[in-house]
């Protein structure tokens, strides 16, 4: 979904880099790179804070894992699956049945997102223009 919301934002608006970053998304993170060098450098330290951050969180400490008999660290019972406690503006319900009902359209809309996303990439790399 976020790739989408990229895509998106990037092509009708350019708001990073002074407006440099113009044509098809599937160019624009080349262009980010050729004006500022390293791009890609910053862009996975922040993919690879992210996931530091879930592996401390989710899966059992080192002392833990050398305790049991596999040596393999394992996802600690507390810990729900893909969730980050990512909610700045407080808008997940506190209700258990809304926040499943909010959960299932979150995946449905996630899995729209994953099919939308490569038939732009497809149609911008076949037609070289821009979606929007």
């Amino acid at each position: 979904m976020l790739a989408f919301a990229g895509i998106v934002v990037g092509e009708l608006t350019n708001p990073l880099f002074g407006s440099q970053i113009t044509g098809p998304a599937i160019y624009q993170f080349q262009q980010a790179d050729a004006i500022l060098p390293f791009f890609w450098v910053g862009v996975l330290t922040l993919i690879g804070a992210i996931e530091a951050r879930t592996i401390a969180t989710a899966y059992q400490s080192v002392g833990e894992t050398l305790s049991t008999t596999t040596g393999v660290a394992q996802l600690r019972k507390d810990y729900e699956p893909g969730s980050l406690g990512f909610d700045p503006l407080g808008l997940a319900p506190t209700d258990e049945q809304k926040l499943k009902n909010i959960k299932t359209k979150e995946l449905s809309n996630g899995r729209l997102a994953m099919l939308a996303v490569p038939g732009i990439v497809l149609q911008e790399l076949k037609t070289g223009e821009s979606i929007f």
